[in-house]
């Protein structure tokens, strides 16, 4: 939430700080190390939860460690997965990993929860629009060699920029395509995924990389862009 510094708009345990990732006065988590921090993408800093920008040079001129798609510092060397991101002041944001699960996961979960958080080389995507609970997924560099497992392959997403493992299928004509697990839908009318899986489209306002579910004739998919099944 924006607030003024030195307001007492933010309400405990949080207080009113400035995000150079968001280059916004937000309402902050306080903290006295990084694991006081609830959410996998910030880091503790002067006393504040702040998200750890990565990836390389962002606006400004400010050089990001971390590679896109790849590893980043979150509380430790390499313990985290740099995830693309869109309007903010670096390319991506580093979620924490190093956790035991490929499937099921939760984006406000620290090194205490390993069962909650995702392996290294995976990043924590929430279904919800607010963080919280959500599906593992393997990222990996699109234009780069391939990294993926036996029997998956390195798919460009919809923001052009993210790269993630998915596995091939058979397709009608006897061909291989990317698996529809985590593959692409038509958000215009939410259609296109298997059976068990709904259209998500990515917030573009949540910096956590937060997803929104698809609903025809609705707001929350922008510009008819594809849309990620889950």
């Amino acid at each position: 939430m924006a607030c003024t510094v030195g307001s007492t708009t933010c309400a405990a345990p949080t207080q009113c700080g400035f995000d150079p990732v968001q280059q916004a006065d937000l309402c902050l988590y306080t903290c006295s190390v990084t694991s006081d921090c609830p959410d996998i993408s910030t880091d503790c800093v002067d006393g504040i939860c702040v998200h750890q920008g990565c990836g390389g040079v962002g606006d400004g001129g400010v050089d990001y460690a971390g590679t896109l798609n790849s590893s980043c510092n979150s509380s430790r060397f390499n313990d985290g997965t740099c995830v693309p991101q869109s309007g903010l002041n670096s390319p991506g944001v580093c979620l924490q990993t190093g956790g035991t699960t490929t499937t099921a996961c939760n984006s406000y979960t620290r090194c205490s929860e390993a069962s909650q958080m995702c392996e290294t080389g995976w990043a924590c995507i929430p279904t919800g629009s607010n963080g919280g609970p959500g599906n593992c997924v393997e990222f990996c560099e699109p234009n780069g060699a391939d990294t993926c497992p036996s029997g998956q392959s390195c798919v460009l997403q919809s923001d052009g920029v993210s790269g993630n493992c998915q596995a091939a299928a058979v397709d009608a004509g006897g061909g291989t395509a990317p698996d529809a697990g985590l593959g692409e839908c038509d958000t215009t009318t939410c259609t296109g995924c298997p059976a068990g899986q709904s259209c998500y489209c990515f917030d573009p306002f949540d910096v956590d990389g937060g997803v929104l579910a698809c609903t025809v004739g609705g707001i929350e998919c922008q510009f008819g862009l594809p849309g990620l099944c889950q």
